[in-house]
Order: structure tokens, then sequence, then C-alpha cells
């Protein structure tokens, strides 16, 4: 498979939805069930800006759980984990635990080995990390079919059979189409989407994002129509972005005020774009997140 640069929105999408209902996600990236989970700020940020959310799982021995959703293979990711669970526990004090979920195969590689230690020059091993790595190309379907919708969108990059992915993305429309309410539904096909064109190009992620009901006249499936030809897929890029960003704000903000989406309409590069997305979990007004107020 052709490497693809790891595109953003999915990321924020992602983030959005673990932060809405963190309880199943944390079952999911833990394998056990959880009691209560709360979100967190770690303060971090001037030293670990991707990572500046953390979730405490209030288990009998409570915990903090940090977790990155990667695309692409970065050998340097454990030890950027290491450091930054250093800090977080010195500064919450409390353990954490880290646990790197890789959404296809490309981001796999030897540096994930789940330990990273370090030696003197005599060989004496005198520092020991462990993390966890989620594998999502390993989880079997059915886990993520019949289990919570919040995590559903991730089926279809699961270890799915080869010839299945059409019947895979059908249930997991049934399943948002019959479960979610109007606000959630949009956000779980976007995700659903998003996380399809991981996997698959061309026709064949058009065919599959026919699957998903109302995505037909979305931006982001027009992006996809016009994939191939420069400008137009410039144009559905920045529609692709606006959407997902939208969607995501109304669900925290509320509707947007006509002097925002102007704003917002006027903006045309997508650099700026997913800086914006990116700061869209940590804002409280759409004001705000524009930088306008």
């Amino acid at each position: 498979m052709k490497e693809k640069p790891a595109h953003k929105p999915f990321d924020a999408t992602l983030k959005e939805m673990a932060e809405r209902d963190p309880r199943p996600w944390m079952g999911l990236l833990l394998g056990r069930p959880v009691g209560e989970v709360d979100v967190i700020n770690s303060d971090l940020s001037t030293i670990a800006a991707e990572a500046d959310k953390l979730f405490r799982i209030a288990d009998p021995s409570p915990h903090l759980v940090h977790s990155e959703f990667e695309t692409s293979y970065k050998a340097e990711l454990p030890r950027k984990g290491l450091r930054y669970s250093v800090l977080a526990r010195v500064r919450h004090g409390l353990p954490v635990q880290t646990i790197f979920v890789l959404m296809r195969p490309e981001a796999d590689g030897p540096a994930f080995t789940g330990n990273l230690e370090d030696e003197w020059p005599d060989g004496t091993r005198y520092l020991h990390f462990r993390y966890n790595v989620l594998r999502i190309w390993e989880i079997p379907p059915q886990v993520l079919l019949e289990g919570d919708l919040a995590t559903l969108p991730l089926a279809p990059i699961s270890r799915v059979p080869e010839g299945e992915i059409g019947e895979i993305v059908r249930r997991v429309d049934e399943r948002i189409g019959r479960e979610a309410s109007p606000d959630e539904a949009p956000l779980l096909r976007t995700a659903t989407s998003l996380l399809l064109g991981l996997n698959y190009s061309g026709e064949k992620l058009r065919t599959l994002m026919q699957g998903l009901h109302g995505m037909r006249e979305s931006a982001t499936y027009q992006m996809i129509l016009e994939e191939g030809r420069e400008e137009g897929l410039e144009l559905g890029k920045l529609a692709g972005e606006k959407e997902v960003l939208e969607q995501l704000g109304t669900k925290r903000f509320g509707p947007m005020k006509p002097q925002v989406r102007a704003e917002l309409d006027s903006i045309g590069d997508i650099a700026r774009l997913r800086e914006l997305t990116n700061r869209l979990l940590d804002v409280s007004s759409w004001e705000e997140w524009l930088g306008t107020n």
C-alpha cells in the first residue's frame, strides 16, 4: 500500500469522540472494563503540544492514560512518550500509562516493542520505560461492530476479512442510523469516512462512502470525487476540512454565528484550517477558536 501522509482532521475527530465519551474508548485501549473516566488538562502544552489531554481512570488504584493516534511510523515516539509520562507523573502525582494507537500497518515498526531501555557505558541498565501498543488492524471487527457506538467508526480499519469491507461499512451505517442521535450521527459518519481514507482511495473509497447514509452530498465525498484533478482536489480538501471543523465546533459551541462563518469561509489555506482544528479542543467559543474575541 502506498504511503500517504497523516490527515489531521481524523486525529481531531477521534480526540473529540474520545473526550466526549471517554469510558468506552479507555475500555478499548486498556482491553478491560473501566470505572469512571475524567478528561483532564495536562498543562504541558509547551512540552508536548500534540498530547495536551490525559484521561484519569478512577479504578481502585487511580492512574492516568496518555494515548496517541498514529498513521505513520515515527521511531522517536517511545522516547517522546517517556518524556511526557515523567512530566505528567510529576505534575499530577499519579502513575501514567502510555498507549500508542497505530491506525494502520504503515505506522508500525521496530521501535514499537513496548519497552524503551537505556544503559550506562558499562552495560548497566538504568532506565526501563514500558508502554502499550494497540494495533487497530489486529482487532476482530466483531468486537467493534458489537461494542459501544463511540468506537464503532474503527470497525472498517480493523481485521476485516478480504472482500468483506462493504458489508462492514453497511453494518456500521446501519447501527449509526438505528442508535445515534441526530447530533451524533454526522460526526460518527464523518469519522468513519476519514478512517476509510487511511486504507482506501480512488474508486474503491468512493464506492465504500456511498454506503454511508448522507455522505454522498457531503464535502468529504466531493473531495474524493475530485481526486486526481489538482485544482479540484485542493478545493475538495478545503471543503472537507471546513466540514469537519463545523461539525466538531457545532457539537461543542452551538451553531456558527454569521460573522464567524464568513471569516471561516474566507480562509483558503489548509495549514491554517488544520491549525484551527488542533485548537478546537482547547477553547470555549467559536470566537476564541478563530482568535476574534
